[in-house]
């Protein structure tokens, strides 16, 4: 199988996974792995499978990996690096990624519903547009990511870390962002209704509004950003008293 020639290429046994090094620039604009596994990968990505079988690619270095647009529905992908791949528009739905490193991938506008993406890495990500609707991204570490306009809902971020992430325009309709860091993360205009913000705090958080708050699910456990009060059920702005 074409899975167990990428593997033999790299070395044909599990590597253990190095600690990730973050970058400070761009991704390149091309594929550094071999040209034979890039090749490998292509066709891979273009087959269609049983709806029933797993393609297992779990531990493998896929590091700038060029995947736009490829066929891995249901695929294992649990602790492969993917740092700095490219996935845009790639169909990854009901995949499983537990603790894969997506380091600065570009998951432009893929289709991620129902995937599990728990404890995965994905600092600095590119999550524009993504629809990771039920996706599973539990203490996902997602700090700075771009997950602007991006289709979240019922997703469940418990516990992730969305520090200074751009939430800008998210549909987050009922996910569950209990417990979740949002320090100096981007809230402006995300549609927040039903949300789950039990244990969250709020105060660095930009763009949150009462209005967004309105229908979210809140309790004395939810820090409110400056200027905003609970009255009984409801959050309203405090007016300055002159």
């Amino acid at each position: 199988m074409l899975s167990d020639f990428v593997r033999d290429q790299q070395g044909g046994q599990h590597q253990p996974i190095p600690q990730p090094l973050l970058l400070t620039t761009p991704p390149p604009g091309r594929s550094r792995i071999p040209p034979k596994v890039q090749a490998a990968l292509n066709t891979i990505g273009r087959r269609r499978r049983p709806r029933r079988n797993r393609l297992n690619l779990s531990g493998l270095d896929l590091c700038d990996a060029i995947l736009k647009g490829v066929e891995l529905r249901r695929a294992n992908l649990s602790n492969c690096l993917l740092r700095r791949s490219y996935l845009s528009y790639a169909r990854l739905q009901h995949a499983i990624f537990p603790q894969a490193q997506l380091h600065y991938a570009d998951l432009t506008k893929a289709r991620l519903c129902w995937a599990d993406m728990n404890g995965a890495r994905l600092p600095h990500a590119a999550l524009f547009k993504a629809r990771i609707q039920h996706a599973v991204l539990n203490r996902a570490r997602l700090q700075r990511a771009d997950m602007r306009r991006c289709h979240a809902w019922f997703a469940d971020l418990s516990e992730a870390r969305l520090s200074r992430a751009n939430l800008t325009q998210a549909k987050l309709w009922g996910a569950d962002l209990s417990s979740s860091h949002l320090d100096e993360a981007d809230l402006t205009k995300a549609k927040l209704w039903f949300a789950d913000l039990r244990s969250v705090d709020l105060t660095n958080t930009k763009g949150v509004t009462p209005f967004q708050l309105f229908l979210a699910r809140t309790d004395r456990t939810t820090s409110l950003p400056p200027g905003l009060v609970r009255r009984g059920l409801f959050i309203r702005t405090v007016r300055s008293v002159r």
